[in-house]
């Protein structure tokens, strides 16, 4: 039975490389594909999971197979498989692709207030791991949606833009 589990593992580590080289060739369709069928194998592997979530986000570019609905389920399934603890850089990732996908609904502010809770935890687990050029994009993300949100609501919205872009100013 081991050398099931060895090989299944070398299997999807083989179509993860493969999908990857698919992206990298902007080849999307077909690393979903391979990802997809990797995913089978391994239903537990968070990064699996967040690598089709950011395909389908069209987080490297735009193909056929953009569908935001399809990529925040994905990558909300990788968020409750990746815990801070056990893998706090892939979930710091994960927050990213999530918080920039929820990020691009600028019509509605709970989705918004959302991706800024993402990129917030995310900040922070780059912050803890000395991750400073990281931290700093995901302070900028926050800046820029705390821009996108209604006045109407949220009237600390420019001063909180504000902090948050002067935060990346000191890295």
């Amino acid at each position: 039975m081991v050398l099931g589990v060895s090989s299944s593992s070398t299997h999807v580590q083989s179509l993860l490389e493969m999908a990857e080289g698919r992206c990298g060739q902007q080849h999307c369709e077909e690393a979903i594909g391979l990802l997809e069928e990797a995913v089978h194998i391994q239903p537990g592997n968070a990064r699996l999971y967040y690598q089709i979530g950011f395909c389908h986000s069209g987080g490297c570019r735009q193909h056929r197979l953009v569908h935001p609905d399809m990529a925040e389920q994905y990558l909300r399934h990788a968020l409750s498989q990746a815990t801070p603890v056990a893998e706090p850089l892939l979930r710091a990732r994960i927050l990213d692709a999530l918080g920039n996908l929820r990020g691009r609904r600028v019509t509605d502010a709970a989705a918004l207030k959302e991706a800024i809770a993402c990129h917030q935890e995310a900040a922070e687990i780059y912050r803890r791991g000395d991750r400073l050029d990281d931290w700093a994009r995901e302070e900028f993300n926050q800046a820029n949606i705390w821009c996108d949100l209604p006045e109407a609501e949220f009237p600390e919205k420019w001063a909180e833009a504000v902090n948050h872009y002067e935060f990346c100013v000191l890295v």
